[in-house]
């Protein structure tokens, strides 16, 4: 049996070699350079220290759509906050309200309703979110419904658009969401219409 000649033998081995590295640079992007960077502003909100409200969970995994991470180029990061039922409305929307605006604060709604509108001040704005918590709202007396505020960035700043709700359970306990992505169609659009009203149900 004649054996592969020496030449054919050693160019067998770099092409192995040359396919081994390929798959190695594979499998690196697929599972590290493909994720995308932390947005820094998911990382600053994430840290954030509140005196009345405690961070969700630890974890800040970005919410690719259905780019399924390859690449996934514009996460969406949502970060949350509680707050128990026996904190003033007031130590929820104040500190949220001032910590949205030093990140950026265009507008504000009552959650759910179209009309929005640039708040004149904060007072305005923190007013307007206390009155919607502290309304129930429900329809009978052994059901709570409470009016939640928006707050909005379009991310003229710096291309990171910003929603965060604040809201209100039906167990009294507060729930609050800041939403950030440079999708604007994950984001999510808004346009100025009118003054903000506050949602009254029948």
């Amino acid at each position: 049996m004649v054996g592969q000649p020496k030449a054919d033998r050693s160019a067998t081995k770099s092409m192995k070699r040359s396919v081994f590295f390929a798959l190695c640079v594979v499998i690196t992007s697929a599972t590290t350079g493909c994720s995308p960077q932390i947005e820094p502003m998911a990382i600053k909100i994430q840290q954030k220290e509140f005196e009345d409200l405690e961070l969700s969970s630890e974890e800040l995994e970005p919410n690719c759509g259905a780019s399924y991470g390859i690449p996934c180029q514009q996460p969406l990061y949502s970060i949350y906050f509680l707050a128990k039922s026996s904190i003033e409305a007031r130590d929820v929307c104040v500190p949220v309200i001032e910590f949205q605006n030093e990140l950026e604060l265009d507008a504000y709604s009552a959650e759910g309703a179209s009309e929005i509108a640039p708040p004149r001040n904060l007072n305005e704005v923190i007013d307007f979110c206390v009155e919607g918590l502290e309304r129930n709202l429900g329809p009978a007396e052994n059901q709570n419904y409470y009016e939640g505020t928006v707050l909005y960035g379009d991310g003229s700043e710096d291309g990171l658009g910003k929603v965060t709700v604040i809201s209100r359970r039906e167990d009294g306990s507060y729930f609050v969401d800041f939403s950030i992505g440079r999708d604007k169609g994950r984001i999510g659009y808004f346009e100025i219409q009118g003054e903000p009203k506050h949602l009254i149900l029948e």
